[in-house]
């Protein structure tokens, strides 16, 4: 599970469905209202915040998926496998 907190209140604001497995990688789009997870799979999960719902899933390298990151303009996600193999999306499309 994917927990969100409020780091201003301590409270507890939101439980996003993992990936079914251990979550080794978690960041936040740089529009702030999505955030990606991903780990002992080959796949990257993209949720979004407010409604705390998967949005998008996208398959990785085949392997875990160790590190992610959204470049600043919000236009790009890559996401690194434990083998080294980087991939990197549109996020607009998915592709």
């Amino acid at each position: 599970v994917v927990r969100l907190w409020n780091t201003e209140t301590g409270r507890l604001e939101s439980n996003l469905p993992s990936c079914r497995h251990v979550v080794y990688t978690v960041c936040f789009h740089s529009d702030g209202a999505r955030v990606i997870a991903a780990g002992f799979s080959s796949q990257v999960h993209i949720y979004e915040v407010a409604r705390g719902r998967e949005t998008l899933t996208l398959e990785g390298s085949g392997d875990d998926q160790r590190a992610s990151a959204v470049s600043p303009d919000g236009a790009l996600l890559a996401a690194a496998g434990r083998s080294g193999v980087i991939r990197v999306w549109t996020l607009a499309d998915g592709q």
